[in-house]
């Protein structure tokens, strides 16, 4: 329906009105020369609908024929406004301009999306692209994404696969990583055992599916087996399950922080220099003309980009503030280094914690010693955690 409406728009339509007696004979009349009407209304001797417009003179002569009277309500659809604004030559030019600039600006790259594992860093990807021709401005026939895929792929040891795709306006740069070898992958298995993950004293057991191979209060050794995935019945029969269970079990870990007793740290100062630019479409235009300083130096560099309508534009702002810096040595006192140990310490702790299977801290030892050259401070830690892994059963 909307395509219908938009070809009656485009070739133009009119509202009329037929009034006199027997107006069903003039519908008549117009349905047997095959004239479409719509919107149809009206009372008992006045009779109103819409008609394309070259219809109009045909639908004037059957008004006459049926002895009744036809006039136009209304004037609707693209040659009725052309024909309005025909004496404004201006208004013509300019539309003309604007649909010429839309298609010549849709050829353009107006935006690029990184698509990417958390492990790829996306500002060195767009670097890397940057120096290969790929940026915002860019005439989008001219990027060669073959090229681009490939020579990115042997840059970067760490993508498997690399797509560059060109959607209009927007480029979509699709990566995907290697597996690292050790790496925890999601595997299905049609038969399983669940075995220990590290050395550790069983707490607690949640089996789902499976045997049990060992009790609460067991110690049990990595790549042990903890819950079988055969079952076996009294009548000397078997079968196979992908065993299910959380086998909780408290593991010991330990960690050693260092802080050397003279440490060289940095100073900011205040900033000593700005750089700012414009960039629209590629074009940069330099807004603020700063320049390196000799001095040592820190580089801030903030970028603003335009979006309209949440469509990011390929229009840019840059900052860049220069900040002067000095070295400085610092001497640590004893209880200056135990602080920031500690702090290192709750950090680890965080880390540590997120990186294992449901873990919680048990117990926590923690020991402070120093040498000639650094502060230590040790840390052993007893974790309840969650110690099963899957393993397939190989059946020979």
């Amino acid at each position: 329906m909307l395509t219908v409406n938009a070809l009656r728009w485009i070739f133009g339509y009119v509202d009329f009105e037929v009034t006199g007696k027997f107006p069903e004979r003039f519908i008549n009349l117009a349905t047997k020369n095959g004239i479409n009407m719509w919107n149809l209304g009206g009372t008992k001797n006045t009779f109103s609908a819409s008609a394309k417009s070259g219809l109009y003179l045909i639908l004037e002569q059957l008004a006459q024929k049926n002895g009744n009277e036809i006039h136009i309500l209304k004037y609707h659809g693209l040659p009725y406004l052309c024909r309005k604004y025909q004496n404004r030559a201006g208004l013509l030019v300019g539309l003309i301009l604007f649909i010429a600039i839309c298609i010549m600006m849709s050829g353009f790259v107006w935006n690029i999306k990184i698509d990417a594992p958390a492990e790829f860093n996306e500002y060195e990807i767009r670097e890397e692209l940057r120096k290969m021709g790929l940026t915002e401005g860019k005439w989008s026939k001219s990027i060669d994404t073959e090229s681009m895929e490939r020579e990115l792929a042997v840059k970067n040891k760490k993508i498997s696969w690399i797509a560059v795709n060109i959607l209009g306006s927007d480029v979509e740069v699709v990566i995907s990583g290697k597996a690292e070898s050790g790496a925890k992958q999601e595997q299905s298995y049609d038969a399983s055992n669940i075995k220990s993950m590290a050395d550790g004293t069983v707490t607690r057991m949640e089996i789902r599916k499976g045997r049990a191979a060992i009790k609460i209060g067991d110690g049990v050794r990595k790549n042990q087996l903890l819950v079988s995935g055969i079952i076996e019945y009294t009548n000397g029969t078997s079968s196979f399950v992908d065993a299910e269970a959380n086998i909780y079990a408290n593991t010991s870990k330990s960690v050693e922080m260092k802080l050397p007793k003279k440490a060289e740290n940095i100073k900011i100062g205040n900033p000593i220099q700005t750089k700012a630019q414009f960039s629209a479409f590629g074009v940069i235009v330099p807004v603020m003309m700063g320049y390196r300083p000799n001095s040592p130096y820190m580089k801030q560099t903030t970028n603003y980009q335009a979006i309209l309508f949440d469509k990011t534009l390929p229009i840019y702002f840059s900052e860049e503030i220069f900040y002067q810096y000095e070295k400085q040595l610092v001497k640590y006192k004893t209880s200056q280094a135990e602080n920031i140990l500690r702090h290192r310490t709750a950090l680890y702790e965080v880390f540590m914690l997120y990186s294992v299977n449901s873990g919680t801290i048990k117990n926590k030892t923690l020991s402070y010693s120093e040498n000639k050259d650094f502060f230590i401070l040790r840390c052993n830690y007893i974790i309840e955690e969650n110690i099963g892994i899957k393993s397939a059963v190989y059946i020979e």
